[in-house]
């Protein structure tokens, strides 16, 4: 498990640190800069440039400050031609952070990257703005954090959210606006827009925001020109911003060379609210030993539209020393409630300013960072073999600054790729250059092994003559595991029964716990789901393909099915059908698991076709009442959607509510890749990898959740807009009914019930990073790699590394028969694995992955004693592209772990839904697609390799949507980990999110692992009812616990045991079966909002396990009904304090009922939990 740094050594600074921010006009000392910032009448046009007519009643401000060194000694205002103004307003719509930098004439502002998110944006000239909207204390709370976007003068950006310590969710943030920058001979100007409801707010009047305003250059160079003169999480630093709708408009202009001794400070204030504001403003400047050097106050009133503008002009001379020039702007308005005047500040400064009247330290300051400018442009040329298909994939980029005329005339780019020491070419391909970009596709065939050369030729206005070549060198080698079939087998795997059609209907087949009736256009009619009730139909009629054409809804006519091929594990069928003009041919394929998937081609007859609007509709039955949208990673970041369905008739969510997302967002839209509509029980769940295909639009989104009189239906709108059919359309998709198999004693695994490993039932290496390889989260081994880890989980070898007591678990579970689980990673890792010499270009878009091996500083010894990691390449990790070559890769290198090591499996880190680069030969281009179908191939295989060997599968995912052939969900870090000392998990989700979060995905032993991380101390009362709360929302869910806190350990084992001690919890599911609290009403009626009971059945008794979603205590109103017991019950206590209810004479029933201490009523607090026994 991978925590960020930050997380952990900024919590304890950050609990010192004040969380309400109050606007005073004076303090005993300066803390922090403050700005009070207006409503715009009028927003900005998001175009990239700082027009002064547009600009002219924005709030700004200037006096930026350098770093100035660890120590702050050189820590200053600074020059004039580096001075940044920043202006920042909003309306109820976006916020907007623009800039404008000088640009020393002849000078170019570094800016290579050009695409979204890509981390290498930090070494380009940028800036950095750091937003925390929950006070200076929670910068570092799970669920809080902080925002950071980074941007460069070529217009792209990275945005984040750090709001828990694992790596990656940060990325799934999007602005939801948008970012331009233009650059100018003398000046760089960028405009931001960043939506509210990016920061989850309709609104922000009255607030006030931790901010960081930021213009630099790469880490560790010259120029660093901030707000506030500190690193990025000096957040009791970093200035505050009070959003005031009708606050004077503070405008700070011009500075002067302040720290060369020429002052020249110009503000503009502009009235704003109808009674008229009085503007004071105090500058002054004061020595190092606190002498003053300088001191002016100027006071004016300003009416509503009028401008008052204040200058303050003095030549000074600074002394050695740290000096600061302090500016303290108040202005006093009627108080809204009383109209009594009330003075309030509306912008304060203290600027460190270091003497830079000594030409030779002004020139030391200056010179460098002008010395630095790039004055000239080079071109970018990308190249990237892909071995799978014999192609490369090569572009060229001539749109920067500085760049030479003749290259930015260039017609036309050539690729030559030769082997080694050869001058004659195995592919040649040229491409056109329109508007300085040109791309294209090399078909290099299937290279012999060897060394090979790629020329690029940039050919000029011409036509044939080159103005640049350039060269780059790359390696084919070949391995054994390329286009392997390892785990391929069609084979029925265990624990599932054989897939059987039925022997009256054959058009209805049988997997384990669920029946499938096709209709003849290849789509289900209907579906039998066991699970909570029993088995029920969970469609209420059957899954159509619905078109508009001309107008008029159109259903597939005329559909034809038959099946093709049957077996044990997997049934083929085929279908067609017309659709308006268009004929439906359908591909289909049920797999043992369930899995249904679907193949769909889309043709028109020679005249043509067209399409209004194509959509798969999913009528789900009345107790579907949970959704899950999922198109990032495993967090409610914005990307994703997991909760309650909400209420109403009608559309109640679609998936334009989502978050862009954070790559490739014209491309997804509106598109999500998983999409499950059900209950806690059972569901429908929807894949699909990509949407080439499809046709989105702004105006219908491609998810829809539509509640009607018979249930809820989800639509898919595979055609949003208008399609011509000049072409054939493949739609390809998946279909997956919940529950897909039963674990056996799932609730002692879960729970971890009287297991003899640290994780009960199994050993897990839960260290964080992957230290059984050659690098962190590497899979390379060697033959004695392997050798020296077998013998280390067999006990014969000592450990390289502390492993927290998983030596100790694996030697247990060797000698238990029980499977071992070592920690794993698939989208990071190192790029020691000798196949990056070939497979970079396909894994990373890059070739240039060196053959040799620089030394490195020692990483330390993995795990197993077999190797120290002492090179670059082991320490260098990476993000991966997951192509089928990586998938083949991945099998290979563990099939020989599971083949020669004593493992069943690893945890799968890193591995959530993401995006994926692939090439499609066919239609000979590049596209992008989501990890859906990839993921579920490389876990199938993995589980077939295990079988064959005849080693238990036993893989642990971290919420991901690939449960078939995963044992183990491993909720962990994420949204788990409580954000506050006196906080409980409901305080950051619902029961609804909840549910959604851990309960669906039903065949898998789910276990949560909670705790709160930060620094700031608990009470033993908040300890116990944050235990209580995470624990008994476990129990209301029947899912299991992984005891990660030890704050957590009394609850953990005696809530759990009780249910064990009066129901038999820990015996078999059918023994004790589990009632939640999503179709309790048969049971039990409970008559208090936010108050939730599920129940376990036992032998004539029953224990209700019940939850208060409320914060604060409440009175229950509750019935237990016959339904529950078979009869009216007999006792009901208590199962902690034995305490048992009373009855109560009911007037209205004219019969006495059950109750703790009034009729039909008990207690419960703020977010607890209650265990009663009924009899």
């Amino acid at each position: 498990m991978q925590i960020r740094a930050w997380m952990i050594l900024f919590a304890g600074a950050a609990a010192l640190i004040g969380n309400c921010l109050v606007a005073t006009t004076s303090s005993a000392t300066y803390e922090h800069p403050y700005w009070r910032v207006t409503r715009l009448d009028k927003p900005p046009v998001i175009d990239g440039v700082i027009h002064a007519e547009e600009y002219g009643n924005v709030p700004a401000i200037t006096g930026m400050v350098t770093w100035g060194g660890p120590d702050g000694s050189e820590k200053s205002i600074v020059a004039n031609m580096q001075q940044v103004t920043w202006y920042v307003g909003y309306d109820s719509r976006f916020l907007y952070i623009c800039m404008s930098s000088p640009q020393p004439k002849g000078t170019w502002p570094a800016a290579r990257i050009k695409e979204r998110d890509n981390n290498f944006i930090l070494w380009d000239d940028h800036t950095e703005i750091q937003i925390a909207t929950e006070g200076r204390r929670n910068y570092s709370s799970p669920g809080k954090g902080f925002y950071k976007i980074m941007n460069n003068a070529k217009g792209a950006w990275k945005d984040e959210w750090f709001y828990n310590g694992t790596p990656g969710t940060e990325e799934d943030w999007s602005i939801v606006g948008d970012c331009r920058s233009t650059v100018t001979e003398d000046r760089w100007d960028m405009e931001m827009s960043i939506a509210l409801e990016a920061f989850r707010r309709k609104k922000i009047d009255g607030e006030s925001w931790v901010m960081q305003l930021l213009r630099a250059d790469a880490p560790g160079g010259i120029y660093f020109a901030g707000w506030v003169g500190e690193t990025w999480m000096a957040w009791d630093r970093f200035g505050e911003v009070n959003f005031d709708p009708t606050a004077p408009i503070f405008r700070w202009i011009e500075t002067g060379e302040v720290a060369r001794g020429n002052m020249n400070l110009v503000f503009d204030v502009i009235g704003k609210s109808d009674a008229p504001s009085g503007i004071r403003f105090d500058v002054k400047a004061l020595s190092s030993d606190g002498q003053t050097l300088y001191e002016d106050i100027q006071t004016k009133t300003v009416s509503k539209g009028e401008k008052a503008s204040y200058t303050f002009r003095k030549d000074l001379t600074w002394p050695a020393g740290r000096n600061s020039l302090r500016i303290l702007a108040t202005t006093t308005r009627p108080d809204p409630e009383t109209g009594e005047p009330r003075e309030e500040k509306l912008f304060e400064a203290q600027l460190p300013v270091k003497s830079l009247v000594d030409d030779v330290e002004w020139s030391a300051r200056v010179e460098p960072w002008l010395r630095q400018k790039p004055r000239g442009g080079e071109p970018e040329w990308k190249f990237a073999y892909w071995p799978s298909y014999g192609v490369a994939e090569t572009s060229v980029d001539l749109d920067f600054y500085g760049m030479d005329e003749k290259i930015l005339r260039a017609a036309a780019f050539e690729v030559d790729v030769l082997p080694a020491r050869s001058n004659t070419p195995v592919a040649t391909a040229r491409s056109a250059i329109s508007k300085l970009t040109g791309a294209m596709v090399v078909d290099t065939g299937k290279l012999k092994p060897g060394g090979y050369l790629a020329r690029m030729k940039l050919i000029g206005a011409d036509g044939s003559a080159a103005v640049l070549t350039k060269e780059l060198q790359f390696l084919r080698n070949e391995y054994p595991w390329e286009g392997n079939s390892l785990g391929m087998d069609d084979k029925l795997l265990p624990p599932y029964p054989p897939l059987k059609m039925d022997a009256q209907d054959p058009q209805t087949f049988h997997v384990w716990m669920r029946d499938y009736s096709m209709a003849p256009t290849g789509l289900p009619q209907q579906v039998q789901a066991e699970g909570g009730a029993g088995k029920e139909s969970i469609l209420t009629s059957p899954v159509r393909l619905e078109a508009v054409v001309d107008g008029r809804i159109a259903l597939v006519s005329d559909p034809v099915m038959r099946v093709t091929e049957t077996g044990d594990a997997r049934v083929k069928l085929v279908s067609s059908g017309t659709l308006g003009k268009a004929t439906v041919r359908t591909q289909t394929e049920l797999e043992f698991d369930g899995w249904y998937d679907v193949r769909m081609n889309i043709s028109a007859p020679a005249e043509g076709a067209k399409m209004d609007r194509l959509t798969l509709a999913i009528p789900l039955w009345k107790g579907a009442d949970t959704l899950y949208v999922q198109r990032g990673s495993d967090s409610f970041a914005g990307n994703n959607s997991m909760g309650g369905i909400p209420p109403g008739q009608g559309l109640v969510w679609d998936s334009a509510q989502l978050l862009p997302a954070a790559t490739n967002r014209e491309v997804w839209q509106t598109f999500a890749p998983i999409v499950f509509g059900g209950n806690g029980d059972k569901g429908v769940w929807w894949f699909a990898d990509e949407n080439r295909d499809w046709a989105m639009s702004d105006k219908l989104p491609a998810v829809q959740y539509v509640r009607t009189e018979e249930g809820v239906e989800m639509r898919i709108h595979i055609f949003a807009a208008p399609v011509a059919l000049d072409r054939e359309r493949n739609i390809h998709f998946a279909l997956l009914i919940d529950p897909v198999k039963k674990m056996r004693d799932e609730r002692k695994i879960g729970w971890g019930y009287q297991g003899p490993c640290s994780a009960g039932w199994y050993a897990h290496s839960t260290f964080g990073w992957r230290q059984w390889g050659r690098s962190s989260d590497g899979y390379y081994m060697t033959d004695e790699d392997r050798t020296a880890l077998r013998e280390f989980l067999q006990g014969l070898r000592p450990e390289g590394r502390p492993t927290g007591g998983f030596r100790h678990d694996a030697i247990m579970a060797t000698q238990r028969q029980l499977p071992i689980v070592i920690y794993g990673s698939t989208k990071n890792m190192m790029v020691d694995l000798p196949e990056f010499e070939t497979f970079g270009g396909e894994w990373l878009g890059d070739c240039s992955i060196p053959s040799d091996k620089k030394a490195a500083k020692s990483g330390g010894w993995n795990m197993q004693d077999s190797y120290e990691s002492v090179l670059e390449r082991d320490q260098r990790e990476v993000g991966l592209n997951w192509p089928q070559s990586q998938v083949d890769c991945f099998v290979w290198y563990h099939d020989k772990l599971l083949r020669e090591c004593p493992v069943n499996g690893t945890w799968w880190d890193n591995a959530s839904s993401f995006q994926i680069k692939d090439y499609d030969p066919e239609r000979k281009q590049f596209y992008w697609k989501w990890n859906v179908s990839m993921r579920r191939q490389l876990c199938k295989r993995l589980n077939t390799i295990g079988w064959t060997i005849n080693r238990r599968p036993w893989w642990i995912n971290n919420v991901h949507a690939d449960w078939s052939f995963n044992q183990v969900s491993w909720h962990i870090e994420n949204d788990y980990y409580v954000d506050g000392p006196t906080n409980t998990l409901l305080d950051q989700m619902s029961v609804d999110n909840f549910r959604a979060y851990t309960r669906i995905k039903r065949g898998i032993v789910h276990r949560l692992a909670s705790r709160y991380g930060g620094e700031e101390p608990s009470s033993q009362a908040e300890k116990r009812r944050r235990a209580r709360n995470t624990v008994g929302l476990c129990l209301l869910h029947d899912i299991g616990a992984y005891l990660w806190s030890q704050e957590y350990q009394d609850e953990y084992q005696r809530l759990p045991q009780l249910l064990h001690d009066y129901v038999g919890y820990f015996d078999e599911e059918d023994a004790c079966p589990f009632i939640g609290y999503w179709r309790i009403g048969d049971f039990v009626t409970i008559d208090t909002s936010g108050v939730y009971v599920s129940a376990f059945k036992g032998k004539n008794r029953a224990a209700l396990v019940v939850v208060n979603g409320n914060r604060e205590p409440v009175d229950v109103k509750f019935l237990i009904q016959k339904n529950l017991l078979g009869r009216d019950p007999s006792n009901i206590f208590d199962a902690e304090t034995k305490q048992a209810f009373t009855t109560f004479y009911n007037k209205e029933t004219r019969k006495r009922e059950w109750g703790e201490y009034d009729l039909r009523t008990f207690g419960i607090e703020g977010h607890g939990v209650r265990v009663f026994v009924v009899e």
